[in-house]
């Protein structure tokens, strides 16, 4: 009589990056999970996870996969465009991903402002913020790093790149933390509306922003030069701004948050290669790369977050 197979543990008992066992050493667990096959359904996050690197570069090369919410089988119909709100407007008409031609064209002609000169006018502004929620902190024995600074770098990174007035600093702190729920497929329809409706009213305030930039432009500024931009070029129009902007928002928001909370919990956990982090802001920005590669380290590269971090920790 064969021997029945054993069966097999639930995937989340192998798998849970929530857990501080995760947090500690990833790597039994992502073994684990390698382990179960080339491609595993995680019921918690309700997706399929892939867990072999070549077939996620072919899934990207062949594009396999959609970007898009609503091709997703348990999405809303999608909405026609006469009843589109301004965050449809926004994600369904001008999305960069809905039509690769176009995407690829926004790409090229706006690499003008992610120049050298313009993200340096991005780091001036951004630097006083985060020197003063450290000062803020002062030096305690302890305190909670999410709270106190990692939460908070997100808005003022978004807020000091657009070039935000302080007058809709709230309503776009709201959106920083809610956009990437906009298109989460794992939450509920209430909580999806809502952060649609943050991202309504962040689109409100970017036209008024928009259209006092155009009235008072900025050398070497953000705006300004996408403005420029757009004068430039009849297929590049204020959607495609706006759109960028939620771009930036939805790449920042979220891995901005985790991968300076990464940084900081792989220092401390291996305190030798502190001093060395610190030997310069490059060093620093070397570390940060090993920590955290990809879209994480382009983020923080693109607005100067390494060296922020490291003037702080330096001061210490």
């Amino acid at each position: 009589m064969p021997q029945a197979l054993p069966e097999s543990a639930p995937i989340e008992t192998l798998f849970d990056p929530t857990s501080m066992a995760y947090s500690e050493n990833p790597g039994p667990q992502c073994l684990a999970i390698a382990e179960r096959g080339p491609l595993v359904w995680y019921a918690p996050w309700q997706a399929w996870i892939m867990t072999q690197m070549p077939d996620i570069m072919d899934c990207w090369k062949r594009e396999y996969l959609s970007s898009d919410f609503y091709d997703w089988e348990f999405a809303p119909p999608r909405p026609t465009e006469e009843n589109w709100n301004n965050f449809e407007k926004a994600l369904v008409g001008h999305s960069l991903l809905a039509d690769q031609g176009h995407h690829r064209l926004v790409r090229r002609i706006t690499a003008p402002a992610f120049s050298r000169n313009v993200v340096e006018n991005i780091q001036r502004r951004l630097e006083p913020h985060v020197k003063k929620l450290f000062d803020e902190i002062g030096e305690p024995e302890s305190f909670d790093y999410i709270e106190e600074v990692a939460r908070h770098i997100p808005f003022i990174s978004i807020t000091a790149m657009i070039g935000v007035p302080e007058k809709y600093w709230p309503a776009m702190k709201r959106v920083t933390m809610t956009f990437t729920e906009t298109w989460n497929p794992t939450i509920s329809e209430e909580r999806r509306l809502r952060a649609q409706d943050d991202s309504n009213k962040a689109i409100d305030i970017l036209q008024e922003i928009i259209a006092e930039r155009r009235k008072d432009p900025v050398d070497g500024d953000f705006l300004t030069t996408l403005l420029k931009i757009e004068a430039e070029n009849e297929k590049f129009n204020e959607w495609d701004i706006i759109t960028l902007i939620l771009a930036l928002i939805g790449a920042g928001a979220d891995t901005t948050l985790v991968a300076q909370q990464w940084s900081v919990y792989t220092l401390l956990k291996n305190p030798d290669q502190i001093p060395l982090a610190l030997a310069s802001a490059d060093a620093f920005a070397n570390a940060f790369s090993e920590i955290m590669p990809g879209q994480a380290t382009l983020k923080w590269a693109l607005l100067g977050m390494p060296q922020q971090i490291w003037r702080f920790w330096a001061k210490r």
